[in-house]
């Protein structure tokens, strides 16, 4: 399986401003094995400069909400066994299919490019999630130090009523990379980075997600408010995931392409060509 999440070599006190590389590394996510052909066109934005003074972890909140984490894994191995909490590009399900939002006719930086990626993203966020008391989970994570878009972490987590986000779990972790180091044995692992994870579950309903959305459009376009956060949806009811990574594109996923057929066949037109004979394949099955 392959990886379809583009992650940043992350390393705090660090970084300077120098364009990242977008990996190619066929690890595990998605069973695709094009997913990430088209990586070497996309955007190639800077790496984040770190603060020089790192925040502790006395920042973190209390434990209580491990349960939260611990079920979401749980859910994690029985439906999508490859998907690990701590190695965020392991994320995605066996059958999936990937959209385009900001579109190649619309030009960067503009508020059409923004309003046609938020509409789209919205149209199948609601295709996917479509009982709206139905609880799904938010995962979140939050990469530290500052960002070259000047993006507030605050702006998503107000998304949520104070009762609820202060009810999810929110702790810093060190997770695994895509990038690779070499331990004292001389044995390759992932090289590990730390990262704040926050992780919640409630009624769809209550998700600000117009919001969300326009904030994650508007990231890369430089407009405000920006979300610099990755996230991911998991309706644990009917085995669906949704996670748009910028104003080009979404993700829909499940373990089985029955699950989203009527996602695929009502939205065919906006799925990414390049990769489109892929993706039907999973629905002549």
């Amino acid at each position: 399986m392959e990886s379809l999440t583009e992650q940043e070599q992350r390393r705090h006190n660090r970084r300077l401003a120098k364009k990242r590389i977008q990996c190619l590394n066929e690890v595990l996510c998605f069973v695709s094995s094009s997913v990430l052909a088209d990586s070497l066109v996309l955007r190639n934005p800077l790496l984040r400069q770190a603060p020089k003074r790192y925040k502790p972890f006395q920042h973190n909140r209390p434990n209580r909400n491990k349960m939260l984490r611990q079920e979401l894994q749980s859910y994690f191995d029985r439906v999508y066994p490859y998907s690990k909490i701590d190695t965020e590009h392991t994320l995605g399900g066996q059958v999936h299919i990937r959209f385009e939002l900001g579109g190649e006719q619309l030009d960067n930086g503009t508020n059409e490019r923004v309003n046609q990626a938020t509409e789209r993203a919205l149209t199948i966020f609601t295709d996917t999630f479509q009982d709206p008391t139905h609880e799904i989970f938010v995962l979140v994570y939050e990469y530290q130090g500052a960002t070259i878009f000047n993006a507030s972490n605050d702006y998503l987590h107000k998304q949520f009523t104070a009762e609820r986000f202060n009810k999810f779990y929110n702790q810093l972790e060190k997770v695994n990379t895509r990038y690779f180091t070499t331990d004292e044995h001389g044995k390759e692992i992932f090289a590990k980075d730390e990262v704040r994870i926050i992780i919640g579950k409630l009624p769809v309903k209550e998700i600000s997600i117009k919001n969300i959305l326009t904030g994650i459009a508007n990231n890369e376009m430089g407009f405000d408010p920006g979300i610099d956060q990755r996230i991911f949806f998991f309706d644990p009811l009917t085995d669906k995931a949704f996670q748009m990574y910028d104003d080009r594109g979404c993700y829909v996923w499940s373990d089985k392409a029955d699950k989203i057929r009527d996602i695929y066949i009502k939205r065919s037109d906006w799925i990414v060509n390049y990769h489109r004979p892929e993706i039907e394949e999973y629905f002549r099955q």
